[in-house]
């Protein structure tokens, strides 16, 4: 548990309802009936007006180019001009803005307070404490405090904090806030440095009780061939086995926020599962571990690399036997990793390698479920209303209104979006340049595949559009169903 946030509405048709949030999540305000609070009789509120993205305890909002804008206490923010259509209004992409404890939110008649609860943190080891004893003003956890009964904990002078990323004491440059994580310079650089080097340092230390497993033969098996491609708060990398020679695929992630015991224990379980998926359709996951806030995980290579390279190498789009070639196998893969009771959250053309076999092209998913379920821990930060340009492209529109809900419909329409994307070399809605990713999703409305590529049989167009209906309902049922369809069109 990193904390707890509130949204009391204190004024306005719906007084005295209360939203919390202990884990990573989305609230939307609006007129649609696809907001978590929507007020259909307002006038001043847009369809889709504002969306806040909660991580705790850190809140933040983004007003959606409504038509009256989002107050917040008292200052006007985001709005679009009376001119201007909700289209033209979401280009603007107002920023996010964060929300502290007591900051007021006013919309229409409807006025929201954010209330932030911070449980204490531990002055030692950074975990965050659930009912722990203190010793003197200083909170303590259990562990240390047992170490410090045992011998084996020194306490430092009073007033010197510690890192909750690396244990490390550091001198800070000006008072921490109440309720604020005390994080050195050297770990708040790490949060915009390279993920390798960072796992390389985390490392160097050798003193991180939180490692999962030897972790550090990672570094001294593997030596580091190139970056292949990087995100937010994480990077791929292709290594070689020092012993063997053999290469393999790197992915390191690091943790935006907190580390704390119980989210690491949920994502390593989920990690557990996927390193036992095998199956022709997905990439072998061959081990996993973490030091400090770096964790990473080890597939197999494709030589062949991804489908957004091989687009690359083609001129932008593949023929069509190729592209359902490809996303056939992908879907037979996925179907598997349903079974299994997993979820892939992150199909995109960058996610899904692709493998040359005697006379065709085959795909498979990489890495399912890793990317959601560092989301759903909430290491990846207020990560939600930001997504990247080819990740927003292939993101179903559940996956923002119902963030915390692994539903496999959402990867059927993602991977339908891949398809559409691999045969026009276009996403599937009109991502307009400037609009607001965000804001792009929320809308929906795809555009039919025959209208941007009408070389395209009507009976394969019927099976791609029926697979990115905005409605979930509407789509295939499964990601067999899909396949099924996509082999007889």
């Amino acid at each position: 548990m990193a904390g707890k946030v509130r949204l009391q509405i204190s004024g306005g048709p719906m007084k005295g309802r209360v939203f919390t949030f202990e884990k990573h999540d989305s609230f939307l305000f609006g007129r649609k009936s696809d907001c978590h609070a929507h007020l259909s009789d307002d006038p001043e509120v847009s369809r889709h007006h504002f969306i806040l993205e909660v991580n705790p305890p850190k809140v933040m909002v983004k007003d959606l180019g409504s038509l009256n804008g989002t107050y917040v206490n008292g200052v006007k923010y985001g709005s679009r001009l009376r001119t201007e259509t909700p289209e033209e209004g979401a280009r603007h992409n107002h920023p996010m803005m964060s929300l502290s404890d007591g900051d007021q939110l006013k919309v229409g008649r409807t006025v929201m307070q954010v209330e932030i609860e911070m449980p204490p943190i531990c002055s030692l080891c950074g975990r965050v404490m659930e009912g722990a004893p203190k010793n003197g003003k200083k909170p303590i956890c259990t562990k240390c405090q047992l170490g410090i009964e045992s011998g084996e904990t020194k306490v430092s002078e009073p007033g010197v904090p510690h890192c909750v990323k690396c244990g490390k004491e550091f001198e800070p440059a000006g008072p921490i806030p109440p309720g604020e994580a005390a994080i050195c310079p050297n770990c708040e650089a790490g949060v915009r440095a390279d993920p390798f080097e960072v796992l390389k340092e985390n490392l160097s230390w050798n003193e991180d009780p939180l490692a999962l497993v030897d972790t550090e033969s990672v570094i001294t098996r593997f030596s580091l061939i190139r970056k292949l491609e990087e995100g937010e708060c994480w990077a791929d990398y292709l290594v070689r086995d020092r012993r063997t020679g053999d290469r393999a695929r790197l992915k390191v992630l690091l943790a935006q926020v907190i580390v704390g015991d119980h989210e690491r224990e949920d994502f390593t379980d989920t990690l557990t599962a996927i390193v036992e998926l095998r199956h022709a359709g997905v990439v072998p996951v061959l081990e996993f571990g973490q030091a400090g806030s770096a964790f990473w995980v080890l597939s197999e290579h494709c030589p062949d690399g991804s489908l957004s390279a091989l687009m690359k190498r083609s001129g932008g789009y593949l023929p069509r036997d190729t592209a359902v070639s490809i996303v056939l196998n992908a879907l037979e893969g996925l179907q598997y990793v349903h079974d299994e009771g997993l979820v892939h959250r992150d199909i995109k053309p960058s996610s899904l390698m692709v493998f040359q076999q005697p006379g065709k092209m085959v795909g498979m998913l990489a890495e399912p479920g890793v990317m959601f379920h560092f989301d759903m821990a909430g290491f990846s930060g207020m990560s939600l209303t930001t997504p990247s340009e080819e990740g927003a492209s292939f993101m179903a529109k559940e996956q923002i209104t119902h963030f915390r809900e692994g539903n496999p419909l959402s990867d059927v329409w993602s991977m339908g979006a891949v398809l559409y994307f691999a045969l026009t070399g276009k996403a599937p809605r009109d991502d307009s340049e400037g609009a607001d990713q965000t804001r792009t999703i929320l809308r929906g409305g795809v555009i039919p595949i025959r209208t941007v590529n009408s070389s395209i049989p009507e009976s394969l167009a019927a099976v791609i559009d029926k697979a990115v209906m905005d409605e979930p309902e509407l789509r295939f049922k499964t990601a067999a169903d899909f396949h099924d369809a996509l082999k007889n069109a």
